[in-house]
């Protein structure tokens, strides 16, 4: 757990100094636990790399479950070793989703939504499987928080319009 650490504070350095960073972002879409899917996005350099990302049907996980779901698709991801291994892996989720991920062999955190109050939003709390604290992304250096954010928001994005894709195909949905 100390090197996947070092490793990933590595990655946060080079996020913020715009060197080399290769990260990827995951998330999870589904609607009450039917046609579940997820996603994978890459950015290279702080700059998503389209041509890598993925998409994933869930296969052995029924209804609505996020951690297993995440362990699936990044198992399924980790063994394509011609696609190379990221400095650094981010899943949209807290605890809960990083509860099933603390034996991958790469850095990863969680990033949650959490509002701060009911008036106002907070940009999330990162969350780690090798302790108990947390960061608030807004605590971040600009440029490390700007890549952190914008990686998630891509992976939400791809989920949901894979997702919606399937349901309108399954269902002969109009778009």
């Amino acid at each position: 757990d100390y090197q996947k650490v070092v490793s990933g504070l590595k990655a946060m350095i080079n996020i913020y100094n715009s060197r080399g960073s290769h990260i990827e972002c995951y998330d999870i879409s589904n609607t009450s636990g039917k046609l579940s899917v997820g996603s994978m996005i890459t950015f290279k350099n702080n700059r998503p790399e389209k041509s890598l990302y993925r998409k994933f049907k869930i296969k052995t996980v029924f209804g609505s479950n996020d951690p297993a779901s995440l362990k699936e698709i990044i198992d399924r991801r980790l063994s394509h070793k011609e696609w190379g291994y990221p400095d650094l892996i981010i899943v949209d989720g807290g605890r809960g989703q990083l509860s099933k991920l603390k034996n991958i062999p790469i850095p990863i955190i969680g990033i949650a939504k959490r509002a701060i109050n009911k008036r106002t939003k907070s940009l999330g709390t990162l969350f780690s499987p090798y302790g108990h604290g947390t960061v608030k992304v807004y605590q971040l250096p600009q440029t490390v928080r700007d890549t952190i954010l914008k990686a998630r928001d891509e992976a939400h994005r791809f989920a949901i319009k894979y997702h919606r894709n399937r349901r309108i195909k399954n269902y002969g949905l109009k778009r």
